[in-house]
């Protein structure tokens, strides 16, 4: 049904995003997919997905994304959905170990839990 294509589109861009987070900028494949990303998030996302990605984009439009904050972001998003779509809470760090090998999940952890605290989102996504 179109529903669940939607949801797929949200799910097909967000782990998009996290395999090719270096080309971010550069991708203008990634940039015109995030318009009907929005779209679609808007239309079929949680209130949690939502402020996940509406605090990244408030961030990203000052210009206080620092760093790999891009990937904490889409990670924390990428699990939020996940559990959207199944009621299972998949830890950040999983989706990272999928497609890097050598993190460092000290750091990791830290970035990631620090995120979660300052902008008030689901304690469940905590490392």
């Amino acid at each position: 049904t179109q529903t669940i294509e939607n949801l797929n589109s949200l799910y097909d861009y967000v782990f998009e995003i996290i395999t090719n987070i270096e080309k971010i900028t550069e991708d203008k494949r990634l940039k015109q997919n995030q318009l009907k990303f929005q779209k679609h998030l808007m239309m079929y996302g949680s209130e949690d997905a939502i402020k996940i990605f509406s605090t990244y984009m408030q961030l990203n439009y000052k210009g206080e994304l620092e760093g790999r904050t891009d990937l904490y972001f889409f990670t924390i998003l990428a699990s939020q959905l996940r559990h959207d779509a199944t009621s299972d809470w998949i830890s950040p760090m999983e989706f990272q170990r999928i497609r890097i090998n050598d993190i460092d999940e000290t750091q990791f952890r830290k970035e990631i839990n620090q995120i979660i605290k300052k902008h008030g989102f689901r304690s469940e996504l905590m490392l």
